[in-house]
């Protein structure tokens, strides 16, 4: 049997956690199922609200239960974040110049078709 002061622990951390208003990452990917980098991604998406407090980043259980109703909902809750930069994309294969079909065959029987076609009158 757990003595009293261990019973009055266990219920002020239940209590704790059922009425808590932010809780530290860890929970929080716990109650999200994701992993951390995950749940710092939907951070950046300003899809879950967070601050610091001193030195310890806090996660508002609010902003969880919406983007897991938004979810639910089957919206896109993605808010509108503006894009950096970046590194400009490469060009399409669309605006790539077409290759002859003699070019895609394996490089052994290219030189042998290229012999043939030569000796053939």
């Amino acid at each position: 049997m757990s003595s009293p002061s261990t019973a009055k622990l266990e219920k002020k951390r239940v209590l704790r956690e059922k009425f808590a208003l932010v809780c530290r990452p860890n929970v929080a990917c716990a109650m999200l199922d994701v992993s951390e980098p995950k749940l710092y991604e939907l951070i950046n998406e300003k899809l879950i609200d967070s601050y610091v407090e001193r030195s310890a980043r806090k996660i508002t259980v609010a902003s969880i239960n919406k983007y897991i109703a938004d979810r639910l909902a089957g919206e896109n809750p993605k808010k509108e974040v503006p894009l950096s930069p970046g590194r400009p994309r490469r060009a399409s294969a669309s605006a790539a110049p077409a290759i002859p079909a003699t070019t895609l065959s394996p490089p052994g029987r290219r030189r042998r078709a290229a012999a043939r076609a030569s000796t053939t009158p």
